[in-house]
């Protein structure tokens, strides 16, 4: 597509990472090997989607030629902080663990951060979550606090801190809490059995570490569970029933509020060595055979799971919570930018899923790994598709649109992704989603109404042969009538000649226009695409707003044109035209500078339908496409992905109301630029769900590097 519009420039060959197509003719340009390249040329300039300059970069580094990219800028490789990979704490490993409580008879179990983890990424933010549904509890009661306000977060925590007893329980909590706010105590039940049910509802398993207390369970070990925390055994069973924790005796579970002593002053854990010896400190012993006993200890914290149990005598096993793992990983920095709750939450669901595993980043020394397709969905996508569809429901509403038309094909995971969150939300005022079929190809075909139309279509560009070429773009065969080129490559934005070229076919060409265009006119009226509705919007991944100017202009009237990414500069011919708004611009002119612009090959091929490219629709209202693909041929892996990304705005519907989600808010956008900065490990299989095609111009696939 670009070689047509740059003869000024001296190309004398291309350059490609597969073999196989060296010695092709693209554009008249021959594709060369990079020896080649280096003896004939003065410079290679890398003409690609920024996202990947990179990744062209390294695999070419080594040349002796100069490297520019499209931008004018000399490629350089980017020096990345590697000194997370030093970090010996990536010498840990499961099998290490189990070894650990191979050797030792009694194995003690820390309970928060390590069996089980929240699904905020700060644990006091759990408080926040209960403060909307405490206003409306208080709202349905018709009473009024003692203070004009209540502002449950604030409440909770000077309650908090105005504790003397340093072993303090959730109840001493709400006892100050009830006289400081001037609730009843009803409403003080109410609101504290508000936040055990929230705490429930945030917590799940660190599968690994419950793997280990079932190891050691199943090896005969006496397995202990010991917690400093100011909720109750009574309290805290049912989350390790809802982790799947269970057969742990009532009396093997010792929690700083109930024993009066903590493990962090050394307390509880001489307490602890006291209740098995009988009396005798630093020592264990079975109770009929007077021998000593191995105790070790797992848990997270630096002072209370490893400096003050190493005190006492007793082996540790010091493994990190999420958020250290976070820190130390090749993701450190990725929190200072998730501020608030909503990002909270969001960061809070990415970690238990990415670093639920404390020793999950041993074999990649750091760099977080994403080994199922559902995974990628859930951590990568989930985030940015959540916002957008947020973002969307919202203009939808601000802008009085009753129907959102989503194009095919970048719209088939978004119409059941939006279904879904509706369901979810439960609101039935929203927006009709409908699913537009308006591929590039026959939203041309049916706005060609003279030879000049025919003529942009036909030098839209094409990577092929004259005859691949007339099949591609007018649904015909060639035959004996252009046997002088039907097998030579074209060039059809750039040969003078292609309308001579066309020309036998002329009124073959009239005909099949005039025909895909009556079907195509059919379809729509059948499906009351073209009454005249003036509060529809056309929803489109980007960018340049084709499928939305062409539309118009064939429905006869505007529309609104909603997307992830648009190109509002100057050399975008529809910009000026279209009514548009972008989720993902960030500020940028064009989109493809933001963040998601910069990693937006990842969004194109994903975004796509278990079928090709619509080339046109038949007499019977029947979608008529291009040959499958690998996107369709592993369209299975993309649908496991969209699972993950419908599970991630579940679990964040749990636990915030969509609605109040703030989509001027940009930690998504980062987030989703970080994952997919080379800073993680994909797994291979994740990445065969991710090839580009683009048929119009070409029959060529290609796959995306992450």
């Amino acid at each position: 597509m670009l070689l047509p519009g740059v003869r000024d420039f001296n190309i004398i060959g291309l350059l490609d990472r597969d073999p196989a197509n060296i010695g092709r003719m693209i554009s008249n340009i021959p594709v060369i090997p990079m020896h080649e390249a280096e003896a004939k040329a003065g410079a290679i300039v890398i003409c690609a989607d920024p996202s990947n300059y990179q990744t062209i970069f390294r695999r070419i580094s080594s040349t002796k030629l100069p490297v520019y990219y499209a931008n004018g800028e000399k490629a350089h490789l980017i020096k990345q902080n590697n000194s997370f990979e030093q970090n010996p704490y990536w010498e840990k490993s499961l099998p290490d663990l189990f070894e650990a409580i191979d050797g030792h008879d009694v194995i003690v179990f820390d309970i928060f951060d390590t069996l089980i983890v929240r699904k905020v990424y700060l644990p006091q933010d759990v408080f926040r979550l209960v403060s909307d549904k405490c206003i409306l509890l208080l709202k349905n009661t018709g009473r009024t606090t003692k203070k004009s306000s209540f502002d449950f977060y604030t409440e909770r925590v000077q309650a908090t801190a105005q504790q003397v007893d340093s072993y303090f329980s959730l109840d001493d909590v709400y006892d100050v809490l009830q006289r400081n706010t001037g609730i009843c105590f009803n409403e003080r039940r109410q609101i504290e059995q508000l936040e055990l049910d929230t705490e429930l509802q945030a917590v799940v398993p660190r599968l690994s570490m419950a793997d280990a207390l079932r190891y050691a369970k199943g090896k005969g070990k006496d397995v202990w569970l010991i917690s400093d925390m100011y909720l109750t055994k009574r309290q805290i069973i049912p989350m390790l029933l809802r982790a799947g924790i269970r057969d742990i005796p009532e009396d093997h579970i010792l929690i700083s509020c109930e024993c009066k002593a903590d493990k962090k002053s050394g307390k509880l854990w001489a307490d602890f060595l006291q209740v098995q010896t009988g009396g005798m400190r630093n020592s264990l012993y079975h109770d009929s055979r007077k021998e000593k006993r191995k105790v070790l200890h797992i848990g997270d914290d630096p002072i209370g799971d490893d400096q003050e149990p190493r005190a006492a005598g007793i082996d540790t096993y010091p493994i990190l919570n999420v958020r250290a793992l976070l820190d130390n990983s090749a993701l450190c920095g990725v929190s200072e930018k998730a501020s608030g709750l909503q990002n909270s939450v969001v960061l809070g669901l990415i970690c238990t899923h990415l670093l639920n595993n404390p020793m999950g980043m041993h074999e990649s020394k750091g760099r977080p790994v994403i080994e199922s397709c559902e995974e990628f969905g859930y951590i990568v996508l989930g985030p940015l598709f959540f916002k957008f569809l947020i973002w969307l429901r919202k203009r939808a509403k601000t802008n009085g649109n009753k129907r959102l038309l989503f194009c095919a094909r970048d719209g088939w995971f978004l119409t059941k992704d939006m279904e879904y969150l509706e369901k979810l939300v439960g609101d039935e005022s929203h927006a009709e989603i409908r699913y537009l079929p308006a591929s590039r190809r026959l939203i041309f075909i049916s706005n060609i109404h003279n030879e000049s139309d025919l003529e942009e279509f036909a030098r839209i560009p094409f990577i092929g042969s004259f005859k691949e070429y007339l099949y591609s773009r007018f649904n015909l065969q060639a035959d004996i009538r252009s046997r002088m080129w039907n097998d030579k490559p074209i060039d059809p934005a750039g040969d003078a000649n292609l309308m001579e070229m066309l020309k036998p076919y002329h009124d073959e060409i009239w005909g099949e226009v005039g025909k895909e265009t009556l079907y195509y006119d059919s379809y729509l009226k059948e499906n009351g695409f073209l009454d005249d509705n003036a509060t529809d919007a056309i929803v489109d991944l980007g960018f340049n707003g084709t499928n939305q100017f062409k539309y118009e202009k064939y429905i006869g009237r505007s529309l609104k044109g909603y997307y992830f990414l648009f190109n509002f500069s100057r050399n975008n011919r529809y910009a000026a035209t279209c009514d548009a708004e972008a989720c993902f611009n960030e500020g940028a002119v064009n989109g493809r500078d933001s963040q998601v612009g910069r990693k937006s090959m990842v969004l194109e091929s994903f975004l796509t339908a278990p079928y090709g490219m619509i080339r046109y629709i038949d007499a019977d209202g029947r979608f008529v496409t291009e040959k499958d693909k690998k996107n369709q041929r592993n369209f299975q892996l993309k649908m496991q992905i969209n699972e993950g990304v419908k599970r991630f705005i579940k679990d964040y519907s749990e636990l915030l109301k969509p609605e109040k989600y703030n989509s001027e808010d940009h930690f998504s956008e980062s987030l989703f630029s970080t994952l997919l900065d080379g800073r993680c490990v994909i797994a291979p299989e994740v990445l065969e769900a991710f090839y580009f095609d683009n048929d119009i111009v070409g029959p060529r696939e290609i796959r995306v590097e992450v």
